[in-house]
């Protein structure tokens, strides 16, 4: 094996060394308030170089009698801040939500699953504390670790499912004696209060999200909103 051989071989073994140590795969396991099992999450996720902020992710939702998938959705940070571009789709409903960047202006569509033909659409302007979907994850790993505990930050948190954002107060709780941190979500709109008054995500030592309570961005089979409690599992 010649010199420039040995050197190629090597270049691709450690670029599939990074690559490998950079995507994560793991699961979560959505529970309603009665304990049962409401379905299951498989994330597939990108990290940047730090290896705790996302840099792409991919998330199917999936039935836990059967396996089968019902929903899913894609997310890309290319923008390099919370709000990255999103595809949501949705089987049982016939419809896909999407969330898309154009310079500062944010657009926002819901789109027949089957046609592609577009049902509602809104557009935004950007604003440097708005937040959305798992822009919210790289929020509390970048920012949130290292405020002080009970220290209030205000965001506008932008639901796709809503067209719109409302404004939260994000405030880290404190940290267990197994070096577990709480970061806790209070909604200041009156309208979201009808539906949730809080969100509560718990987070190890690693930066990993391993608990999620709350109103979540998947409806039920009839479409009404749901508060649930998820547990992540990591290989």
């Amino acid at each position: 094996m010649t010199y420039f051989r040995i050197i190629f071989y090597l270049t691709l073994l450690m670029s599939r060394l990074v690559y490998s140590k950079n995507i994560l795969e793991f699961e979560g396991r959505a529970y309603d308030k009665s304990d049962n099992l409401f379905y299951i999450e498989k994330h597939v996720v990108e990290y940047e170089k730090n290896q705790y902020s996302v840099k792409n992710i991919n998330t199917k939702y999936k039935k836990p009698s059967d396996n089968s998938e019902f929903a899913q959705i894609n997310s890309s940070f290319v923008f390099g801040d919370y709000v990255p571009e999103s595809t949501f789709y949705d089987k049982r409903h016939n419809i896909k939500k999407i969330l898309k960047r154009n310079g500062k202006e944010i657009i926002i569509e819901h789109r027949n699953y089957k046609t592609d033909k577009v049902i509602k659409e809104k557009k935004l302007m950007y604003s440097s504390n708005m937040i959305s979907g798992q822009g919210f994850h790289n929020f509390i790993v970048e920012k949130m670790f290292k405020e002080e505990i009970s220290k209030e930050v205000e965001i506008k948190f932008l639901l796709i499912d809503k067209l719109d954002y409302f404004t939260f107060t994000v405030s880290k709780v404190g940290q267990s004696k197994d070096k577990i941190t709480q970061f806790k979500l209070n909604v200041k709109s009156s309208l979201l209060k009808l539906f949730v008054d809080e969100i509560n995500v718990f987070y190890n030592d690693k930066k990993q999200l391993v608990r999620f309570s709350g109103l979540t961005n998947i409806p039920t089979d009839r479409g009404s909103t749901l508060e649930l409690d998820i547990k992540y599992i990591y290989p």
